[in-house]
């Protein structure tokens, strides 16, 4: 199970836009790698959750 949530990342890290929620741990850990790990950064990250899931996002 581990195996395959690491390649659903590595999978999604490939990706030049991507949608989902910042009040998600996983989709700020996506977030934060695609600017690190892939430096992939100025591609789009589309919101879909609520504001105030984001509004004090500040990684």
């Amino acid at each position: 199970m581990i195996l395959r949530h690491l390649l659903n990342m590595l999978v999604a890290l490939e990706c030049d836009a991507w949608v989902g929620t910042r009040g998600s741990n996983w989709d700020r850990m996506v977030d934060e790698l695609r600017c690190v790990w892939v430096d992939k950064c100025n591609g789009p990250y589309v919101e879909a959750g609520p504001y105030k899931n984001w509004q004090n996002y500040n990684w």
